[in-house]
């Protein structure tokens, strides 16, 4: 008998790999200047440079202002940006037109970052006739002639420093119950202080007004919730001793209309309060089409409050009603739905004008000629209600 043949065994290696993967998260950071601006003084004629450096998750992107205007790339005004954040303004030939602040601004999706340098530009000078160049005697020869400013006396410094906004407001519009903001940035040395007013009077912290400055010195006047009460124009005066500057900015607020649900026949009233500067115009709507006066439809005025009257309503007067101011600066809308109930009635004088309860010759129904109808009263089918009198005549 022949024997079994022998058992076959099989070795399986498994080998395990173990891969590790990291997720590495980017941390935005807002922009920052690792080197600011520099203060500088110039002889007219000669080329002045600018340099700053920023960083910043995402990179920053730098922008240039004169005197909180905006400068845009030209043969006056020659701009660099490199990959490291490195950025430089170079003037190639200046005048005394270019004396000013000179601002940097990084921004990005995380913030924006501001510095400022004064640009001091001397007259230049001219040898006499019977005269030949010469060194000055107080100057090095390896010298620049372009100084930075930190070298000149204190007094030169705070008389060139005046306030200047790098950073603007604008005017806002918003409803009732909202939050409107004004942002601004000044600069100046010494460090200017600001002063808010509204309409002429002077602002400070309080529940519904904060004054917060960040640290990159960014400066907003936060009001929440507004009310139409904080309409009008708001002032910031920046002030230091070197001197002052200020910019206005309107506020309009409109007030929230309430929704009304009435039975037909009756008088509404929809009202809201409106300010601003210049004083806006308010015009209103149902459904998006603006309104006409007419004998049903009037419009009142008193001082900032403005109210539509509806007299008469039907059902078919339901709908979404809003207000909407406007002037120069912009608009605000505030609306609120009407809902008429009931079946709408009227009495057979409103149809009839002619008629008189007080002339039996009128209440004859042959008298009541179909010509004479008033056409604002058969908006629709209406049942008629005849007054109670011993001698009308009966409709059958």
């Amino acid at each position: 008998r022949p024997a079994p043949p022998p058992a076959c065994s099989r070795k399986v290696r498994f080998q395990l790999s173990v891969v590790e993967i990291r997720f590495m998260q980017e941390v935005e950071t807002p922009p920052n200047f690792t080197s600011t601006v520099k203060n500088y003084r110039i002889r007219a004629g000669m080329g002045a440079t600018f340099h700053c450096q920023a960083q910043g998750n995402p990179r920053p992107k730098i922008t240039w202002y004169k005197d909180g205007q905006r400068l845009r790339p030209s043969d006056r005004y020659q701009m660099d940006v490199l990959s490291d954040g490195r950025a430089s303004l170079r003037l190639p030939a200046v005048s005394a037109d270019d004396q000013g602040v000179y601002s940097a601004m990084a921004s990005s999706a995380s913030g924006n970052a501001v510095c400022s340098g004064k640009l001091y530009v001397e007259a230049e000078t001219r040898p006499g006739p019977h005269m030949s160049p010469a060194r000055s005697p107080s100057r090095s020869p390896g010298r620049s002639p372009a100084r930075r400013l930190d070298e000149t006396d204190e007094a030169a410094l705070e008389r060139l420093y005046k306030p200047v906004f790098v950073m603007k407001p604008a005017s806002a519009r918003c409803s009732e119950g909202q939050t409107a903001r004004f942002d601004l940035k000044v600069v100046g040395r010494p460090m200017p202080e600001t002063y808010w007013f509204h309409n002429g009077q002077q602002v400070v912290s309080d529940y519904t007004h904060k004054i917060v400055v960040k640290e990159d010195g960014t400066q907003s006047l936060i009001i929440a919730p507004s009310t139409p009460q904080d309409s009008g124009e708001w002032t910031v005066v920046a002030q230091n001793r070197a001197g002052r500057n200020s910019l206005s900015v309107t506020l309009q607020v409109v007030r929230h209309m309430t929704p009304l649900e009435v039975t037909a026949g009756k008088p509404i009233r929809f009202s809201v309060r409106v300010g601003g500067l210049p004083p806006p115009q308010v015009t209103w709507y149902r459904e998006s089409v603006s309104l006409d006066l007419s004998d049903k439809v009037k419009f009142l005025h008193d001082a900032d409050e403005h109210t539509l009257l509806l007299l008469d309503v039907t059902p078919d007067d339901s709908g979404l009603y809003s207000a909407e101011a406007r002037n120069d600066y912009g608009e605000a809308t505030s609306s609120a739905q009407l809902t008429v109930t009931g079946e709408y009635s009227v009495t057979l004088r409103s149809v009839y004008p002619s008629l008189s309860l007080s002339d039996p010759a009128s209440l004859n129904p042959a008298s009541l000629n179909p010509a004479s109808l008033n056409p604002a009263s058969l908006r629709r089918p209406l049942r008629l209600l005849v007054p109670e009198c011993p001698r009308a005549p009966r409709l059958g």
